[in-house]
């Protein structure tokens, strides 16, 4: 499908620095945690190695796209952010779309992090799937990404490749020490191919050193996409509210902590594609068959919280990071296949999670080691023609999905120019499935499933220059089956249950 697109920006940057001087003593500001970036021009990604430091030069293939790459591109969402990534594609049907192929795997078998916490579920289904569309590209820094396994970093689902979005901060180490500071910005966007509209109102204040704090609003208003060879694509426009907000302070001159919260709201987005909205097109010597469902719309609302405390003990040699996260989300479809058969579906997953990783100087390189926690409770339910059907949910109700996961990875750099990571971490995934409808007995059934794994990763470097690296290695990566796997229903799977 091809399409014709003309985009206008408007930026307007409010901005006052030190509007009051600190009538405090000065506070010495925090040591930076993670450690300053080295004087290298090559970018800096902490997502490969699951380092505390950022590292130069990784052992991966990786690409970085940062907030202002975002907006001078004209991205509307986070997929978008990935067109013009080398080697990675980008399906997307609707403005509401958009699953990356990363090395040939998409959906569920790439793994998605927010600021290091894991944003993948066990719901997730298989294929394309629009879950990343859920975060708010202008909320971050910058988006993170690594091709190839990251199993032993991550654990399970980093398969085609690994995306860390990082949200924004308040830089308040970069103020000057000891004084207050604020700053805000409004950003306006319309584009004219789909009429649609896009701001985001931020502010930033604090105290140099001390602590600062980040607030935004970002509001959406998708117009339906017009296309060179279908037209107008009605019913591809919808509405989006987002907010964010993170305080970073500097408990002493060692220790940060870290507490956010974001939150994403996306209403009667269209699967367009499936509808009668979608007359069927001919474009080249492709032909595409028309829709036929009256109606396939779903909505999407996600928030995240967290509280994160990080330092370096005594200006040792250990640093340690410990997060505390609680996601919440909740995902509905409802469809109008004809006129006598309508249905709706949704799951609400609730998702706690802990981790710790700890970064040890031990002889002429670092080992890092630690351990993530993640567990889900997942509600779920099925209704057609307005009577609540067992046969009908999207995975099994009143089920839980836990994952645990041990590691440990030696970063051995015997010379400036060299650096070899080895590494290891066991994995430990247990599925209670609360109730699922068998079709062959027709009655609700329970089953639970554990699973165990043991990855491996050898990875070497040599820097060339500060620019340029030769890089290599061999990983392994594994994804544990999921609820959808195990109980979803026909719309997701073929009709067999898999726990038999």
């Amino acid at each position: 499908m091809s399409s014709l697109t003309a985009t206008c920006h408007l930026l307007a940057a409010l901005s006052a620095t030190s509007f009051a001087a600190a009538q405090t003593p000065a506070v010495p500001a925090a040591a930076a945690v993670p450690t300053p970036e080295p004087p290298t021009a090559a970018p800096v990604i902490i997502t490969a190695e699951r380092s505390l430091s950022p590292v130069a030069n990784p052992p991966y293939t990786t690409s970085v796209v940062d907030q202002e790459t975002f907006q001078e591109e004209g991205y509307r969402t986070l997929p978008d952010a990935f067109r013009d990534t080398p080697g990675v594609l980008v399906q997307k049907t609707a403005h509401g779309h958009g699953s990356p192929f990363i090395r040939g795997f998409t959906g569920r078998q790439n793994l998605m992090l927010i600021d290091g916490i894991r944003f993948n579920n066990s719901v997730f289904r298989s294929g394309p799937i629009q879950y990343w569309n859920t975060i708010d590209p202008y909320s971050l820094d910058r988006i993170e990404l690594i091709k190839g396994q990251g199993g032993v970093q991550y654990g399970s689902d980093a398969v085609g490749g690994t995306v860390n979005a990082i949200t924004l901060g308040s830089g308040f180490r970069e103020e000057k020490e000891g004084e207050d500071f604020w700053h805000g910005s409004l950003l306006g966007r319309y584009e004219t191919n789909s009429e649609s509209w896009l701001g985001r109102a931020q502010t930033s204040l604090g105290r140099g050193g001390v602590y600062g704090l980040t607030l935004g609003t970002t509001w959406k208003e998708f117009g339906d996409i017009r296309d060179s060879s279908v037209g107008r694509m009605e019913g591809t426009g919808y509405p989006e509210q987002d907010f964010d907000a993170k305080l970073d302070v500097a408990l002493d001159s060692e220790t940060l902590l870290t507490l956010a919260y974001q939150y994403v709201n996306q209403d009667d987005i269209s699967r367009w594609h499936s509808t009668v909205n979608n007359r069927g097109w001919t474009h080249g010597g492709h032909v595409a068959a028309p829709g036929t469902w009256l109606v396939r719309d779903y909505d999407q609302e996600r928030s995240l919280a967290y509280a994160r405390l990080e330092g370096r003990p005594g200006g040792g040699d250990t640093q340690y990071q410990a997060t505390f996260s609680w996601q919440s989300t909740s995902d509905s479809e409802h469809q109008i296949r004809s006129r006598t058969d309508e249905r709706f579906q949704s799951t609400d997953v609730t998702t706690l999670g802990a981790a710790l990783d700890f970064e040890t100087k031990i002889g002429p390189g670092a080992l890092i080691y630690g351990a993530d926690f993640y567990r889900d409770d997942v509600d779920s339910l099925g209704i057609r023609d307005g009577v609540i059907r067992p046969d009908f949910r999207p995975v099994a109700d009143d089920s839980t999905y836990s994952n645990l996961g041990v590691f440990t990875q030696y970063r051995w750099e015997p010379t400036e120019d060299w650096r070899i990571t080895l590494g290891g971490r066991y994995t430990h995934v247990e599925a209670d499935l609360g109730r699922f409808y068998d079709k062959a007995a027709e009655r609700d059934r329970s089953g639970s499933r554990s699973w165990d794994d043991a990855a491996f990763s050898l990875r070497g470097v040599y820097e060339i220059t500060p620019e340029w690296n030769i890089h290599g290695g061999a990983s392994q990566s594994f994804r544990a089956p999921n609820l959808d796997d195990l109980s979803g229903n026909l719309t997701a799977r073929s009709g067999s249950n898999s726990l038999g």
